[in-house]
């Protein structure tokens, strides 16, 4: 498994903020499921 930053309360102590772990197979299918995401 790549490493991966930990995700710890600094990164979500101001509301709302969302913290979202992906796990694709491939950047083409993370950087797709990130840009769906940012249409939102």
């Amino acid at each position: 498994m790549p490493y991966m930053d930990p995700i710890n309360e600094t990164h979500v102590s101001r509301p709302g903020l969302v913290v979202v772990d992906v796990a694709a197979a491939g950047h083409a299918t993370a950087l797709a499921f990130q840009q769906l995401l940012a249409k939102r």
